[in-house]
């Protein structure tokens, strides 16, 4: 048990991003002209909670018509207590309409501190980068 106990404490020295790494998952809804935003311009955009070492979001986002999975993606990446997300249009041509759509993620396995939760978006089709909207979390 000891050395086992000894392994794991030398794995988590050596390799620290990996022993202490976070993980981010996302999904995206489909466009839907009754989604709560389309008919409810109140509703917050983006919504946030924390459980344990996970922060849970939840958004509604609304964009071109054409974002599809295909042309729609979201990154992240921490530096120091602040968590940047990126959500990336790339597309060559859009519709000429907008509509919501529902976004939601996670990332867990936090280290416990407080963290800025910043979520940008990044429209590769009118090369402009915006913080559209942000929230304090704290790990505990």
């Amino acid at each position: 048990m000891r050395k086992r106990l000894f392994l794991l404490a030398v794995f988590a020295v050596l390799f620290p991003a990996i022993a202490n790494a976070e993980s981010f998952q996302y999904w995206l809804g489909h466009c839907s002209a009754n989604a709560p935003a389309a008919r409810d311009a109140s509703q917050k955009p983006l919504e946030a909670t924390v459980d344990g070492n996970t922060i849970h979001f939840v958004q509604t986002l609304n964009t071109y018509c054409s974002t599809a999975s295909e042309n729609f993606s979201l990154s992240h990446k921490i530096i120091g207590n602040v968590i940047q997300i990126t959500e990336t249009f790339d597309a060559k041509t859009v519709a000429q309409c907008t509509c919501p759509i529902s976004i939601s993620g996670i990332i867990s396995d936090l280290k416990s501190g407080g963290y800025r939760v910043r979520f940008y978006f990044d429209n590769k089709y009118t090369e402009k980068k915006d913080l559209i909207g942000q929230f304090n979390a704290v790990i505990k």
